[in-house]
């Protein structure tokens, strides 16, 4: 168990702001940590893929936090949604958890982000948005709202560490590679919705920095 704050969860690979996480990555060591934390916690080497996909992608979302003048929100990578490991398997993991505080309620803030490289998608059934074809992978991919569902009823439930407490909680994709019309599936009105259904791409940048600024103080 890791302890972060007031709150526990079962792993966490880092917990900076996003200033100081672009400053780790100016010196080249960002990707060597996180990769050293996950051998830690996981027991094998985490794949090219997704040390490239640190390097792209937390780095953006760090570079709009500071554009949007809030480089002092705290990033927390690869967060465990539990408190406590499953009993089988390994925890399900939150991208980013994005941690401040709420400019009109002061309460603590937080907003889940899942993190995507996708550049396009197209949609599987014709009914529904929840299966979305994404080329480079074989099988169908979730919905990313669909993935925040589940990671975030686990977060603010009674196994997460946010159980019991008062807070201003939500979450977002972003697609800093894609179009709103490269993955219009995403966006349309069959999209799955809730408080983690709200999706960014380069066109909703603007959108996204206000959002920030919305949520964060």
């Amino acid at each position: 168990i890791v302890p972060w704050g007031n709150h526990l969860v079962s792993m966490l690979l880092l917990r900076l702001s996003a200033q100081d996480l672009l400053t780790l990555n100016s010196r080249r060591r960002m990707v060597p940590h996180l990769a050293a934390r996950y051998r830690y916690f996981r027991g094998r080497d985490v794949s090219d893929t997704e040390r490239e996909a640190w390097a792209e992608s937390l780095v953006t979302l760090a570079e709009d936090l500071v554009e949007a003048e809030r480089g002092n929100v705290e990033m927390v990578v690869e967060c465990a949604a539990t408190v406590d490991e499953p009993k089988k398997g390994e925890p399900p993991l939150i991208d980013v958890v994005l941690v401040g505080r709420h400019p009109e309620t002061r309460l603590p803030s937080f907003q889940l982000v899942e993190l995507k490289r996708w550049s396009m998608v197209t949609q599987v059934e014709a009914a529904t948005a929840e299966l979305v074809s994404v080329p480079g992978y074989k099988k169908p991919k979730k919905h990313p709202a669909l993935q925040l569902r589940n990671t975030y009823q686990l977060f603010t439930g009674d196994q997460g560490p946010l159980r019991g407490i008062t807070v201003e909680c939500g979450g977002f994709a972003y697609l800093h590679n894609a179009t709103d019309d490269s993955v219009r599936p995403l966006l349309d009105t069959l999209a799955p919705t809730g408080a983690y259904e709200r999706v960014y791409t380069q066109d909703s940048r603007g959108l996204l920095l206000a959002d920030l600024r919305r949520h964060f103080a």
